[in-house]
């Protein structure tokens, strides 16, 4: 492991005497690892303090494990009120929440907030908005399809 790198796959194998492959299965749980093998896979990663790769394991997965929410007006009790039960749920489903605040009531703010969560490819999305935001509009027009950007942008009633 070079100096002032965090430790990889491969400096765990090395320590642990065992194939990158094993220590990918170790992390992954995989039933068929020998209990001595798991536990020196394990004291290696200990040892070395690995963590992986969360940005790896999603492009692994094709799954992030992550839920966006945009909150307007999130100075208001309902909008944040809501939004801790939206990442309370998320929890207990094993996603975790990223939230994008938006004070400015303009269409591009919200747009943006979107563009930003769908970069993070969030698995869904949840907008929270007071009853008297222009967020709200019609929730028709609202579509969020990471693999076809050009339908998820908001459009005011009307426009």
């Amino acid at each position: 492991m070079a100096a002032g790198t965090a430790p990889n796959i491969r400096d765990v194998a090395e320590l642990a005497g065992v194939s990158h492959q094993t220590v990918s299965r170790v992390i992954n749980d995989h039933p068929s690892i020998q209990p001595q093998t798991r536990a020196r896979v394990e004291a290696a990663i200990k040892t070395l303090g690995y963590r992986p790769n969360s940005a790896a394991r999603s492009l692994a997965r094709m799954r992030t494990g992550r839920i966006g929410a945009i909150v307007d007006s999130p100075e208001h009790f309902g909008p944040m009120n809501t939004l801790r039960g939206v990442e309370v749920a998320s929890r207990r489903a094993g996603y975790f929440l990223s939230s994008v605040s938006v004070n400015d009531d303009s269409v591009d703010a919200i747009n943006q907030s979107l563009e930003f969560l769908l970069d993070q490819n969030v698995e869904g999305l949840c907008l929270i908005a007071p009853a008297t935001s222009p967020a709200r509009g019609d929730p028709a027009p609202w579509v969020a399809d990471s693999q076809r950007r050009d339908r998820h942008r908001h459009r005011p009633p009307g426009g």
